[in-house]
């Protein structure tokens, strides 16, 4: 029997191009992964911001209205201001402005 041994020391083209075909598939995928957390990432952060101004807004308003003498409701913006008192205004988009005067 004759025995036939290949000495192969080298790649061909083909199993280059094979080999970097499926790297670039992992790539590609690893890729989008980082992007999905990193936009994840980026709203979570964004909503916590919100939530924070607005826990920091809530407990100023509630401070106000504890230490009030009286309060009152109003449905439009007042035309004066009267120096003496605080105003909490909030609009119809959920903006909480307050100011002292």
């Amino acid at each position: 029997m004759k025995s036939v041994t290949k000495n192969n020391k080298g790649i061909i083209l083909i199993e280059l191009i094979v080999v970097m075909a499926i790297m670039s598939l992992i790539f590609g995928a690893v890729f989008s992964v980082y992007l999905a957390g990193q936009r994840t990432f980026t709203k979570t952060r964004n909503q916590v911001d919100v939530q924070q101004n607005l826990r920091r807004v809530t407990n100023e308003i509630v401070k106000e209205l504890a230490f009030a003498r009286d309060w009152e409701l109003l449905e439009n913006i007042p035309t004066s201001f009267n120096p003496s008192y605080n105003y909490i205004y909030v609009d119809l988009y959920i903006n909480i402005y307050y100011s002292i005067l």
